[in-house]
């Protein structure tokens, strides 16, 4: 793919390109080297390459070129034929990889010390790193805190020292007594951290008894309170038994009192107008049956009331005494008394209203 003569076209293209867009840029413009050759070539290269990943992607844009070359991301910029750039800043990618996957504090400061890496850093000789790694190793024999001494040594202002020092025997003095200062500052550093973890700890434990103490607390008034409240239901269930024990026993009583007049309203008085009914029939029909019969009481008695003054003053006084027994009968006896006692929800009904009426009217409950 790299030795294609279209692929070569369009990357010397791209380094012609790329160099006078820097040649331009000159004067505000401070490069690595002053040799742009290979460097552009390099650069159009990859350029070149990711523009080809992009055609066999199916027009997949997410494809970059990660530079801090100022030049090159300008001369990207200013290109007619690239319709998405290719060259982008860590900054920009920074941003991308925030916009998509989030970010944390670690993850901030490793990028921020990754876009600001000093590359003017000073090489330190081979005799004064025997020296450093002996001064270190004369304030201690642990690895994993003579890896942390060279770190800080190696970066940082003690750099300034490491260049200024010219005596063998003054730089490896000054390494122990940074070296020593150092671990005093670390160790001091963890104490302050250790007693301050304690003394949240000890706070967050008396929090946690507090705590622990309100829940036992909480818990026992709960519980009281269950207990308390299962009294109170056993009491009104108790309560309710009670009053429907008295509330049966007050029904009782009722009904035992109303009982001798629902009977005669439901029982007695039915039989006794039926036989009033029948009798009167009877006595009717005796009046014009059997008139010579010796068994006639009822010509008898038509007899003695025609001696009375009533039967010598009125006429056909026969006719008015019957009119009273089926008045007594229809105007009294049947409006009054006349029920149906095959009917058991009226009897029953009635029988109810009854005894609601007597509890009432004595204020039995």
């Amino acid at each position: 793919m790299f030795d294609s003569d279209e692929f070569k076209i369009k990357r010397n293209g791209y380094s012609n390109s790329i160099k006078n867009k820097k040649r331009e840029l000159k004067s505000i413009y401070i490069p690595e080297d002053d040799h742009y050759s290979l460097k552009d070539s390099h650069d159009a290269t990859v350029v070149r390459y990711i523009e080809m990943l992009r055609d066999n992607a199916n027009e997949t844009k997410d494809i970059f070129f990660v530079s801090s070359d100022k030049a090159l991301r300008y001369w990207d910029m200013d290109r007619k034929e690239c319709e998405y750039p290719v060259v982008i800043y860590p900054s920009q990618l920074f941003l991308i990889l925030v916009k998509t996957c989030g970010r944390s504090q670690n993850d901030f400061n490793s990028f921020v010390s990754f876009i600001n890496i000093n590359p003017a850093k000073h090489q330190i000789s081979a005799e004064k790193a025997n020296i450093i790694l002996s001064g270190i190793s004369s304030i201690t024999e642990d690895i994993s805190s003579q890896k942390i001494l060279v770190s800080a040594i190696c970066d940082g202002e003690f750099q300034d020292v490491t260049q200024q020092s010219n005596a063998d025997q003054e730089f490896y003095q000054k390494v122990q007594s940074f070296s020593q200062n150092y671990l005093a500052n670390e160790l001091t550093e963890k104490e302050s951290r250790i007693s301050s973890l304690t003394v949240e700890t000890e706070h967050q434990n008396q929090q946690i008894e507090v705590l622990n103490q309100t829940v036992e607390a909480v818990s026992t008034n709960n519980q009281k309170k269950s207990k308390e409240l299962d009294e109170r239901i056993k009491e009104l269930r108790r309560r309710e038994q009670d009053l429907e024990t008295s509330r049966e026993r007050v029904y009782s009583f009722a009904e035992k009192k109303i009982k001798p007049i629902f009977i005669l309203k439901w029982y007695v008085m039915p039989i006794i107008i039926f036989i009033y009914f029948l009798a009167l029939l009877v006595f009717v029909f005796l009046q014009f049956a059997y008139c010579d019969a010796s068994w006639n009481f009822v010509t008898q008695i038509v007899s003695n009331i025609a001696t009375t003054t009533f039967g010598k003053n009125v006429d056909e006084y026969i006719a008015y005494v019957d009119g009273a027994g089926f008045a007594v009968l229809t105007g009294f006896l049947l409006p009054q008394f006349c029920v149906k006692p095959w009917n058991a929800d009226k009897r029953e009904k009635d029988k109810q209203k009854k005894i609601e009426k007597y509890i009432k009217k004595n204020k039995l409950l």
